[in-house]
């Protein structure tokens, strides 16, 4: 047998052993956003946010919202925030959600990053401050994502309605 033969082989017989292993290999898929919010915990001052959300590469989002300061003396006790507006349909894809101080650098988050199986639906907010204060001049934000069954999500204030009834 001549060693060109014999390699040729051996690298047949490798990939048809691995057919049926590739399937058993976890890829980064897509997920649908439900609900988007940005909260202010810095009792310093309000600010202006810009927020933008795509889907696969493309911007379906963008606003702006003034959200005052944090006054953790109120009788709520919450944080003043702004709810996006769902405008970017129930579609799932490979969600990038970005945020900033007017004018300042953007902040970007992945939903789907490093996800071996990413959740059908998930919602997430953003922390600008947080609730013991101001640690950083200015404030850093913090990015919180939470798994959800859109169903659920879609008749909250700023939910996409259209996940109550995707088809």
């Amino acid at each position: 047998m001549r060693r060109r033969d014999l390699l040729a082989g051996l690298g047949a017989a490798g990939v048809a052993g691995l057919a049926g292993c590739l399937d058993a290999v976890p890829t980064v898929g897509e997920t649908t956003l439900g609900w988007f919010a940005i909260y202010n915990y810095y009792e310093a001052r309000s600010y202006r946010f810009e927020a933008r959300v795509e889907r696969d590469g493309d911007v379906v989002h963008e606003s702006t919202h003034e959200v005052a300061a944090h006054d953790p003396e109120s009788e709520s006790n919450s944080p003043p925030n702004a709810v996006l507006p769902c405008t970017w349909a129930h579609v799932p894809g490979d969600y990038v959600v970005s945020v900033r101080r007017a004018g300042g650098a953007w902040n970007r988050f992945d939903l789907v990053a490093g996800a071996l199986r990413p959740p059908d639906c998930v919602v997430a907010f953003v922390r600008h401050g947080d609730d013991f204060g101001p640690s950083d001049d200015p404030p850093a934000f913090e990015f919180v994502l939470d798994e959800t069954d859109c169903a659920e999500v879609a008749p909250a204030p700023g939910g996409c309605e259209a996940a109550a009834d995707p088809s």
